[in-house]
This record gives C-alpha cells, sequence and structure tokens, in this order.
C-alpha cells in the first residue's frame, strides 16, 4: 500500500470531523440558537461531500473501485446509525482494507 493514499485518508476523515468536534467541545455548555445550531451541524457533511467529490475526480483509475464500495459503506452506515463518527471510520477502514487487499 502506498503510504499517501494512507496519509490522505486519515487526512480526511480528521478534515471533515474536525469542524463539528471542535465546535460542539467550546459550544457544549452555552446556549446558541436553533439556527446557529442547525448550521453547524451541516458543515462535516458539506466538507465531507467536497472532499468526496473532489477525490472522486482527481484520483487515479487503480482506486476508484475501492473508493466507490467507501462511498456506499458510508452512505449505508450514516443512513442507519446516524453517527457521523461510525460513518468516518466505517469509510476510512472500508478504504483501508479494500486497498491492502487489492495490493494498491
Amino acid at each position: 500500500m502506498k503510504s499517501e493514499y494512507f496519509l490522505l485518508i486519515v487526512l480526511c476523515a480528521i478534515l471533515t470531523s474536525g469542524p463539528k468536534i471542535i465546535t460542539m467541545t467550546f459550544l457544549k455548555d452555552k446556549k446558541i440558537k436553533k439556527e446557529i445550531k442547525d448550521f453547524l451541524d451541516i458543515i462535516p457533511y458539506t466538507s465531507l461531500a467536497i472532499l468526496i467529490t473532489r477525490g472522486l475526480l482527481t484520483m487515479d483509475k487503480v482506486i476508484m473501485v475501492p473508493a466507490i464500495i467507501s462511498i456506499i459503506v458510508c452512505f449505508l452506515v450514516s443512513y442507519f446509525r446516524e453517527s457521523l463518527a461510525q460513518t468516518i471510520i466505517a469509510g476510512v477502514g472500508t478504504m483501508y482494507i479494500l486497498i491492502i487487499l487489492l495490493g494498491i
């Protein structure tokens, strides 16, 4: 496995979950308006969509199949579990396992 792919996957996971974790850590005990809370809930999902779209458009053809399978796994986990952390872990884990199995 190429180490730059693993690093890219880890960085995408951090960039996707980072804004929500940081924001909720600082605002946990504070009262905020519903509109602001709704907006903050959207940030990680939009970040993930941007990262996925850019990644798909610029990736090598070699890792296209593992990436698409990982996206499908992310969709299913997020739909049934509704947990951002579980979605990210499932997506990164799926991509990692598929890359190892395919020897990319």
